[in-house]
């Protein structure tokens, strides 16, 4: 996949959660139930002051989840959505002034403008900190090509300190009931963005949301592409999953260390 195909893409998602950013975040107000598992599988020490990283914050449910949870951590939320990282400084914002049974402190939690695609083009560093944990909650099947996919991940292991983990989930096709929109089929959206289907990559699609005619794209990871993944250097999946709660059923789940 060349460039300029990739940035279409990317521009694509960036136009999607800007333009629905409210109307994900009414639909994102529980917590996901592999997020208490992922604590459960984990080794790290959450007495601690943890460093944690929530790249794809979206409109920052996780910084609640973990801060409210571990009083002590120190969350960083990134993001490429102006518009979601606004609400989400305003929902910790509003969650710190309530008398919560997990009250969480905002000093302890910040958000930064982070867009994925566009540094890993310009082969520029994700993070500038090394984190305990780093979460990539449903960001790996928007990111465009196979190669930036792996340099993700493999730059999220040089950012993470000794004996620290990377938690992940990433859509699979079954998970799905958010279709193509019955009014534009996929080769007109190609048309409307410019592109040829011979410009995209296998297991390359686009999915809407709800009953707006909202578009944005996403990968479906073959089960090749998972083998590569899985076997990344200085990484090891110490647990995977096929999540089957009610509300995330589909998210495929990996928790990798850093093994050096």
């Amino acid at each position: 996949m060349n460039e300029q195909t990739i940035r279409v893409l990317n521009q694509l998602n960036r136009k999607f959660y800007d333009g629905q950013a409210k109307s994900w975040q009414a639909s994102r107000q529980y917590y996901w139930p592999s997020w208490e598992k992922f604590t459960s599988f984990s080794s790290l020490e959450f007495t601690s002051q943890l460093k944690v990283a929530d790249v794809g914050c979206g409109t920052g449910r996780f910084a609640k989840f973990i801060c409210g949870k571990y009083p002590l951590a120190e969350y960083h939320g990134f993001d490429l959505s102006p518009s979601l990282l606004e609400l989400a400084q305003k929902s910790v914002t509003t969650r710190s002034q309530t008398n919560d049974a997990n009250p969480i402190d905002p000093r302890r939690i910040k958000f930064i403008s982070l867009d994925i695609v566009e540094a890993l083009l310009n082969n520029k560093a994700l993070l500038s900190e090394k984190y305990d944990l780093i979460v990539v909650f449903g960001v790996l099947h928007h990111l465009p090509s196979k190669i930036l996919r792996r340099r993700f991940l493999t730059q999220l292991a040089e950012h993470l300190l000794p004996k620290g983990e990377i938690w992940l989930t990433t859509w699979q096709p079954a998970k799905l009931d958010q279709k193509t929109p019955k009014q534009l089929q996929k080769s007109e959206i190609l048309a409307t963005l410019g592109l040829k289907n011979d410009d995209l990559e296998p297991g390359d699609s686009f999915v809407g949301w709800k009953d707006t005619k909202a578009i944005r794209y996403v990968h479906w990871l073959d089960k090749s592409e998972e083998q590569e993944l899985k076997k990344l250097p200085h990484l090891k999946l110490a647990q995977g999953w096929l999540e089957t709660s009610a509300g995330e059923r589909g998210n495929q789940c990996w928790l990798f260390s850093r093994t050096s």
